[in-house]
C-alpha cells in the first residue's frame, strides 16, 4: 500500500523548465534532478525552450531525450510564456517550476512528495528554498532563505489555481517579476507553504570582473 501511495503522489507532480540559449547550465540542472532520483520516480518533466539559437535547441533537445524529459520548443516570447506552455502540456494536480539555472538538493523530490501528501486542500502553493552559489560582493544572487518571494527558481502551485488565476502573464517578455506578479493572484485562491528542506541552489552571475 505504501508503494502505491508514493506511485500517485509521484503521478501527481509535474516539473517545468523554462529555458533559452543556456545549454550547460539546463545539462546541470537536469543532471540534479537524475541524482535526486526525479527521472527513474515516474514524474513527468517539460523543458520549454523559448526559441533558443539553433545549435542550442539541438543541444537542449538532446539532452532532454538522454533523460526522457518532455523537449517543447516555444515561440521565444519569455519564460512566463514558456512556463504556460509546460503547463498546458503537463496533466498533472501540481505544477513543480525549476530555473536552468538552478539545481536541486538530492532530497528534494522525497521533500515535495511528502509535503503534497500532507497539503490541505486550502493550499495552493509550495515555497521551496534557494540558496545562493555566489562567492562575493560583485555576484548576482538570488536566495529566499526565509520565504514570501516565490521565485520560480524552486516553486511549486496547484493547477487548478494556476487556471483560476489565469496563468502567468505573458506580457512579461523577460524574467522580471512575472512569479510574484503571479503570487499576488494565487493569494485569492488559498494560501502557500514554505518548506526549507526543499533546497535549491541558483548560479550566480558576475557583475564586475
Amino acid at each position: 500500500m505504501e508503494e502505491s501511495a508514493d506511485n500517485s503522489a509521484k503521478s501527481a507532480v509535474s516539473i517545468i523548465i523554462p529555458t533559452r540559449n543556456r545549454p550547460a547550465l539546463l545539462e546541470r540542472c537536469l543532471g540534479s534532478l537524475a541524482s535526486g532520483g526525479v527521472f527513474s520516480s515516474g514524474v513527468h518533466a517539460f523543458v520549454c525552450d523559448d526559441f533558443s539559437e539553433e545549435a542550442n535547441r539541438v543541444r537542449n533537445k538532446a539532452l532532454c531525450e538522454r533523460d526522457g524529459v518532455t523537449y517543447i520548443l516555444c515561440e521565444g516570447r519569455g519564460p512566463a510564456a514558456a512556463r504556460n506552455r509546460g503547463i498546458a502540456a503537463s496533466d498533472s494536480q501540481w505544477c513543480a517550476f525549476i530555473d536552468d539555472d538552478a539545481i536541486v538538493a538530492p532530497e528534494w523530490l522525497g521533500t515535495l512528495i511528502d509535503t503534497v501528501r500532507i497539503c490541505s486542500p486550502y493550499c495552493i502553493g509550495i515555497e521551496g528554498s534557494v540558496f545562493p552559489e555566489g562567492d562575493g560582493l560583485w555576484d548576482h544572487e538570488v536566495m529566499n532563505l526565509d520565504g514570501g518571494l516565490f521565485i520560480t527558481a524552486n516553486m511549486v502551485w496547484r493547477r487548478s489555481a494556476l487556471e483560476l488565476a489565469g496563468m502567468f502573464d505573458e506580457d512579461f517578455p523577460g524574467p522580471f517579476a512575472e512569479d510574484h506578479e503571479l503570487s499576488v493572484r494565487m493569494e485569492r485562491y488559498g494560501f502557500t507553504v514554505f518548506v526549507p528542506r526543499m533546497r535549491a541552489y541558483h548560479a550566480s552571475r558576475k557583475l564586475i570582473g
